[in-house]
Parts: C-alpha cells; sequence; structure tokens
C-alpha cells in the first residue's frame, strides 16, 4: 500500500451504491436528476394526479433519508415550476426533525451547475455576461 489511506476506494464506491438505491427508491414517482449530493425531482405537471405522484417521490426520499440516516437540508427544499403556464396552486410538504409537516417555498428560479434557470427559461441572468 504505497500510502494511500485505506478505504479510499471504497467510499465512492460504497456513495454510488447508497445513492442508487435512493434513486430506486423514488423513481417510481418522478423522474430524478442527481448530481454528487445534490438530487432534483422532475415531473410534468398536468393532473392532480401528477402532482400527487411527486408528493409520493419527495415522501419516499423522506423514508430512504431516515432509513440510511443522511440529514436533508429542508432549507434547500423548493418548488421550481417551469413553462409558459406555471401551475402554482399545489403545494408540496416535507417534514423536519420533529415530524412536523413543512411546505416547501415555491421559487421562481434555480441554479444548477453555475446556470440560472428562471420558471420562464429565458436566460436573462446570463445575457448580460
Amino acid at each position: 500500500m504505497s500510502g494511500i489511506p485505506q478505504g479510499s476506494v471504497l467510499s465512492p464506491l460504497l456513495f454510488l451504491i447508497y445513492i442508487n438505491y435512493m434513486i430506486d427508491t423514488c423513481d417510481t414517482y418522478s423522474e430524478m436528476y442527481v448530481f454528487a449530493d445534490d438530487t432534483k425531482f422532475f415531473r410534468h405537471i398536468v393532473t392532480a394526479d401528477d402532482c400527487n405522484s411527486l408528493q409520493q417521490a419527495v415522501d419516499a426520499l423522506q423514508i430512504w433519508s431516515r432509513k440510511w440516516l443522511p440529514n436533508l437540508n429542508i432549507k434547500k427544499c423548493q418548488k421550481v415550476s417551469f413553462g409558459r403556464y406555471v401551475h402554482t396552486l399545489h403545494t408540496y410538504s416535507i417534514c423536519d426533525t420533529n415530524n412536523h409537516r413543512i411546505v416547501s417555498e415555491r421559487g421562481n428560479e434555480m441554479l444548477d451547475l453555475g446556470v440560472m434557470f428562471d420558471e420562464k427559461l429565458t436566460f436573462k441572468e446570463h445575457m448580460h455576461a
């Protein structure tokens, strides 16, 4: 062993297994975009059933996190709707550590890998660069 700390190869492998189990748990209800420790759920909302499926994905994530013990940063959880006709009526919620349901905040934009996405997908934030 040439000075490599024990577990240095095993840790990333375990992380991938860990994250893949999260995806298997939640992707039944919603499409998911995962990059490192950042996860986004995506679903085209047309009916109330679509809204319910998205909430089920959030609930499944919460069950997974309680089983495997990673803490979810509820303050970073928000919903953002994209498109010409943005659906804002339905609310989504997540439980805090005391098991109280908290309605997720509605955002008008989100930053993802250095790109700012606004709800109309204008990318106006990047027009001035």
